[in-house]
């Protein structure tokens, strides 16, 4: 088993070199059960600035198998699974989620932005306005409470309220 430190380091190389084929060979060779939380969100953020949402569903469940309990990891297993067109899945979680952490001043809006992405990705999809509707009001609340830290959600909210305008 690799530990945790060499994971990074290699996983760091392999991502600056291009090597995204080697992300996973890397991964199935670790003990998430070794890691703090540290760690894992830096593996995380790494793999998923590269945008392998493969691999960071990959690596976010043996995290979250191996007992690692933390929102940030649902979450970007949640992530994962958006651009590969699983948006109903991913609602399915960030709902739960919801439930427990919608007060939280960090995970909050970050599962809001989630469900508002999602939404929008249905939306494209199927072009029901109701998931038009309920992106506009996943984006709306943390906008309006948090303008300058909520910049995206504002930036969605803008251009939903004017896909919904010409709609």
């Amino acid at each position: 088993m690799m530990e945790p430190k060499q994971y990074l380091t290699e996983l760091e190389s392999a991502l600056e070199q291009y090597r995204f084929g080697d992300v996973g060979a890397l991964t199935d060779q670790i003990d998430p059960a070794t890691f703090d939380l540290p760690q894992i969100k830096k593996a995380l953020r790494l793999i998923r600035r590269k945008r392998l949402f493969a691999d960071l569903e990959h690596a976010a469940s043996l995290f979250s198998m191996a007992g690692k309990d933390n929102p940030l990891i649902r979450r970007q297993w949640c992530q994962s699974l958006l651009d590969p067109g699983r948006a109903l899945q991913a609602l399915a979680a960030l709902n739960l989620m919801s439930q427990k952490y919608s007060d939280e001043p960090i995970e909050g809006p970050e599962i809001r932005g989630l469900k508002g992405r999602a939404y929008k990705q249905l939306f494209i999809e199927d072009g029901k306005a109701e998931n038009l509707r309920a992106a506009i009001n996943a984006y709306r609340s943390d906008w309006e409470r948090r303008q300058g830290d909520y910049r995206w959600h504002g930036i969605n909210l803008v251009s939903l309220l004017s896909r919904a305008k010409r709609d």
